[in-house]
């Protein structure tokens, strides 16, 4: 996971401009009659947010006559996800607030996206609300689709507000059935209590983080050849560790992370295994 700053956006103001674009004049009404729940519920997101409870959020009525989920997600796809629309400047805000543009849900792909973190088919009011709109590449927005948390277990790293932790979650193991390739694993038994393995799991980021060890394996087999020819197994863990302390300080639960860990304290691979690394 990757933090994220939250970006400073006036949801009111915002709102106004999405509604304002509306042409037909009964639903520009309903949208008047609902900004009231809108804003009330921004408001009680970011309070569940600063405490990580945000699955407690429970979707409230409108007034009479006031806009419906169907009118919410509506104004959404026109108004602030269409290239054209009045809120598109909101949009490409928060798209463009992702760090060197990587996904903070895989911390692999770019953005080209963003993903309501409570989904807007249930908690409508939300629909456009920029705490609740985290920039995403599409594979972690189609795996995720419309799930929403139930319990605090199963609430995915949230990047606007959860901090990164001191702990790290995130490991893996040389595994050497059927060739040799890299096994990544959660153990979140500290102060996530069971939410990274949520995250792995909704994410599909074993197989992604295998795909990416197996290239990058390919990528430093020769320099370890070489190594190990010239120097030998010392030299070898030696340059694993060093890669694997420079990634940690970068980001301690990253797959680069991970990888070199479980390679440097591999004596087998540090003794010649990677020979066996298919190129």
């Amino acid at each position: 996971m990757r933090r994220i700053q939250r970006q400073q956006i006036d949801l009111a103001g915002l709102y106004q401009q999405c509604v304002a674009q509306k042409r037909n004049a009964e639903m520009r009404q309903r949208f008047q009659i609902a900004q009231p729940t809108v804003v009330e519920s921004a408001m009680v997101y970011a309070q569940l947010g600063q405490t990580m409870d945000v699955y407690q959020f429970v979707q409230p009525a409108t007034a009479d006559g006031g806009a419906t989920c169907k009118d919410m997600m509506e104004l959404y796809e026109t108004t602030l996800a269409r290239k054209k629309g009045a809120g598109r400047w909101a949009y490409d805000a928060i798209l463009g607030a992702a760090p060197l543009g990587i996904c903070p849900f895989c911390g692999q792909n770019r953005v080209s996206t963003l993903d309501h973190y409570l989904p807007k088919e249930t908690r409508w009011s939300l629909a456009i609300t920029p705490d609740n709109l985290v920039p995403a590449c599409r594979d972690c927005n189609y795996s995720k689709g419309t799930a929403c948390p139930e319990a605090e277990n199963m609430q995915p790293f949230h990047p606007y507000f959860d901090p990164l932790g001191n702990n790290q979650w995130l490991f893996a193991s040389v595994e050497r059935n059927n060739g040799l390739w890299v096994r990544f694993y959660v153990d979140d038994r500290g102060e996530w209590h069971g939410r990274a393995h949520r995250h792995f799991n909704l994410f599909n980021l074993g197989a992604l983080y295998a795909t990416n060890a197996a290239n990058e394996l390919v990528g430093i087999r020769h320099q370890l050849v070489r190594l190990y020819a010239e120097v030998g197994s010392e030299a070898v863990r030696s340059d694993l560790i060093d890669r694997a302390h420079s990634y940690r300080e970068a980001h301690l639960n990253s797959w680069q992370t991970a990888l070199y860990q479980a390679l440097a304290s591999d004596d087998e691979f540090c003794s010649g295994d990677f020979n066996l690394i298919e190129v």
